[in-house]
C-alpha cells in the first residue's frame, strides 16, 4: 500500500507529490526529501511570498496610474495656436487659453422685484458711463496681436502703415456691444441727437474719402444685421420657463409669464475685456488706425 508524501526540490523551487510504498522510508528524489508537515510549510512560504510580491506591484501599478490621471487633470494646457481639439469647430482666437465660464442670473427690468440695473431705464450720465466702460474704443476695441497670433486667424490682419510691429485687431464682443449701443442712443435723438456719430474719427476719415460716406440710418441698419448674426451664430439654446405670478386681487386670476431672468452658463467677459485692457495700443499706434482721436476719450460717445 502506498501513502503521498511531499518533497520540496530546492534546485528547481517545485513542489512534488511522490508515491511511496508504505514500508520504504525514504524515496530517492532529486534535491532533499522532506517530512509533510515540513514540505506543507516550505510551500506555503513561497506561495505568500508570490502572493506578497505580486500585492506591492499592484500598490505601485495603481499608484503610478493615479498619479499620472491627477497629473494630466491638474496640469493647465499650454496655450495653442491651434484650432480647439475638444470643439474643432471652432476657429483660433487669441484668446482661446483665457476663456473661462460662470453661473449668472440675468435682470430682465420687469416681471422681476430687482433694483433697476443701470443699463435700464432712460438715459442718463451714470448709464452713459457704464456703456463706455463696456467697450469703450481706445481701450478695448483695438487690441495689438503678435505675429504669431496673427498666422492663425482665419483672416490675418495687414500691418499699420507695413509695419509689422503694428498688428491690430479686436475681439467682435466689443464691436458687437457698440452697435448695441449705437441704436440705443439713436432711439434717444432728444439727448443724443446726432452727436454719437458727428465727431467719430471715422466721420473724418468718411469725410477725407478714406472711406465712403455712411448716414446715421444705415450705420444704425448695419448695426441691428450684426447683432441678428450676432444672435443667430451664439444661438444660445437656455431654456425660458413659465411661472405662475402672485394673484393681484381675487377677482383676477394670474396667468403663467415667461421667466425670463433666468439663470445661465455665461462666458466670463471681465477677463476678456482684462485682456483687451492689457493689448491698447500706445497713442502712436492708435493715431495710425484712428487719426485726431481722442486719446482723453472725450464724452466715451466718439464710436466708430
Amino acid at each position: 500500500m502506498a501513502s503521498t508524501h511531499y518533497s520540496h526540490t530546492k534546485d528547481s523551487g517545485v513542489c512534488e507529490y511522490i508515491e511511496l510504498e508504505q514500508h520504504e522510508p525514504l524515496l530517492y528524489s532529486p534535491g532533499k526529501d522532506v517530512g509533510t508537515e515540513e514540505a506543507e510549510e516550505s510551500c506555503g512560504k513561497d506561495i505568500s511570498a508570490l502572493c506578497l510580491t505580486l500585492y506591492f506591484a499592484g500598490i505601485i501599478l495603481l499608484s503610478f496610474s493615479c498619479f499620472t490621471t491627477l497629473h494630466i487633470l491638474l496640469t493647465p494646457p499650454a496655450p495653442s495656436m491651434e484650432p480647439s481639439k475638444i470643439f474643432p469647430e471652432l476657429l483660433y482666437s487669441p484668446v482661446d487659453h483665457l476663456v473661462g465660464y460662470k453661473v449668472q442670473k440675468f435682470h430682465t427690468g420687469f416681471f422681476d422685484d430687482e433694483e433697476p440695473s443701470v443699463f435700464d431705464g432712460p438715459s442718463t450720465d451714470a448709464m452713459d458711463k457704464a456703456w463706455t466702460g463696456l467697450y469703450d474704443i481706445y481701450t478695448y476695441a483695438i487690441s495689438s496681436l503678435t505675429e504669431e497670433e496673427n498666422k492663425h486667424l482665419p483672416e490675418p490682419t495687414v500691418p499699420s502703415f507695413g509695419n509689422m510691429s503694428r498688428l491690430y485687431g479686436g475681439l467682435d464682443v466689443f464691436h458687437q456691444l457698440h452697435c448695441l449701443d449705437y441704436v440705443r442712443m439713436a432711439i434717444e435723438p432728444e439727448r443724443y441727437g446726432n452727436s454719437h456719430s458727428k465727431h467719430s474719427s471715422l466721420e473724418e476719415r468718411r469725410a477725407s474719402k478714406d472711406l465712403p460716406h455712411v448716414s446715421d440710418t444705415e450705420h444704425v441698419s448695419h448695426c441691428i444685421d450684426m447683432i441678428r448674426q450676432s444672435l443667430m451664430c451664439s444661438a444660445d439654446i437656455s431654456v425660458i420657463s413659465w411661472y405662475m405670478p402672485e394673484a393681484s386681487s381675487p377677482e383676477h386670476a394670474p396667468k403663467p409669464l415667461p421667466r425670463f431672468d433666468q439663470t445661465r452658463m455665461c462666458r466670463d467677459f471681465d477677463s476678456l475685456r482684462d485682456w483687451a485692457r492689457s493689448r491698447t495700443p500706445d497713442a502712436e499706434g492708435l493715431e495710425s488706425v484712428m487719426p485726431h482721436a481722442d486719446h482723453g476719450h472725450g464724452n466715451g460717445h466718439s464710436k466708430f
